[in-house]
């Protein structure tokens, strides 16, 4: 009984972990002008949105995933400095419950809604999220691909670290961690591990699953360059 009833308030403590870090961001729309590197990213997603779809006039020093969803946002919201950083609003508010899950599965349930609560609470987040800069992006698919590693989805991890490195330059420091959050966690499930273990390895499913993830931000990256 007393289980359930932690578990409800562990629930109840993320859900308003989340409702308050998304009302913390919202309250900062439009509180500063627009930087000098978010006021080129606006240029860049409308430039996209009405002139250049395939960017074979204007090349931004950036990969274009951040600025293809920052031109949806542009259309669905208005093309002004609040309807673009909605965008990175609402992909900072979903890293809150990721930060979260990714610490339960680590070291437990308090772990994790303590974690999502330093995540919604933490300046340096909140501040980054009102804005056009790409740093949102890349640090909910850098995450997304390290979870998909603890929780055994190779290709979904191989998926999410290629978007990183598509949204920054800087996601290939993701590499590391994708790399080494699927050792030990891939493979051939608990029985497989317990297997590998008695032989003192580490297991070549681990291996494997590990270079598949790789493969897969390979192939991702070599389809958008051509």
């Amino acid at each position: 009984m007393a289980a359930g009833k932690n578990g409800r308030w562990e629930r109840w403590a993320i859900l308003f972990s989340i409702l308050l870090g998304f009302a913390l961001r919202l309250f900062l729309l439009n509180r500063f002008p627009l930087r000098e590197d978010e006021a080129i990213y606006g240029y860049w997603s409308l430039h996209f949105l009405h002139e250049d779809s395939w960017f074979l006039h204007v090349w931004p020093d950036k990969p274009p995933i951040f600025i293809w969803l920052l031109s949806g946002a542009f259309s669905l919201f208005g093309a002004s400095p609040a309807g673009g950083r909605i965008l990175n609003i609402l992909i900072s508010t979903l890293t809150i419950p990721l930060v979260g899950i990714t610490a339960q599965r680590l070291w437990g349930a308090r772990s994790g809604w303590i974690a999502g609560w330093a995540m919604a609470l933490s300046p340096f987040a909140i501040s980054f999220a009102p804005t056009l800069f790409t740093d949102p992006l890349l640090v909910l698919a850098g995450s997304l691909a390290f979870y998909c590693a603890l929780t055994r989805r190779p290709f979904w991890a191989g998926i999410w670290l290629a978007t990183a490195i598509m949204t920054k330059q800087q996601g290939v420091l993701y590499v590391p961690l994708v790399f080494f959050g699927g050792m030990g966690r891939w493979g051939g499930g608990e029985k497989g591990r317990k297997g590998e273990r008695e032989k003192g390895g580490r297991g070549e499913g681990d291996l494997h699953a590990t270079h598949y993830a790789l493969r897969t931000t390979h192939y991702a990256l070599l389809n958008y360059s051509a």
